[in-house]
């Protein structure tokens, strides 16, 4: 016979992660991704034409936090939203809720573009690092 879900069983299992001292955790804390915003929209600017319309993309700092988990746990390209979908560490890294729907996950192929971008001819690593 199940339990039926309580009020606070998704707090209770946020705080049981915290104390197990998630890797993705210590990386949210110690490093402030929002530092690359910035070079991040410039360089999707670059690349998409704004101006034929269509869909609004992607936050480009979420598609390049996903980068984080996928190569950290080495998750293959088409795995990678599964695995976001499936593990409450990586929603919460992301900044996402369990309630997916309110803000949608990236496709694998969305990803790759973010990714493609950032090991581009010239890389913008180094930009990374001296953005001010």
């Amino acid at each position: 016979m199940s339990k039926s879900r309580g009020l606070f069983d998704e707090q209770f299992r946020l705080e049981k992660l915290t104390q197990k001292n998630v890797p993705l955790e210590k990386r949210s804390a110690h490093i402030d991704f929002e530092y690359f915003r910035k070079t991040l929209s410039v360089l999707r600017d670059a690349e998409i034409d704004i101006s034929k319309g269509g869909r609004p993309s992607y936050d480009e700092v979420l598609m390049f936090k996903i980068l984080t988990p996928q190569r950290y746990y080495n998750i293959s390209e088409d795995n990678t939203k599964s695995a976001i979908l499936d593990r409450l560490s990586f929603m919460r890294f992301l900044g996402l809720g369990i309630n997916v729907s309110a803000r949608p996950i990236p496709s694998c192929s969305t990803c790759n573009i973010a990714l493609l971008l950032l090991t581009m001819e010239q890389p913008c690593y180094p930009k990374l690092k001296d953005d001010k």
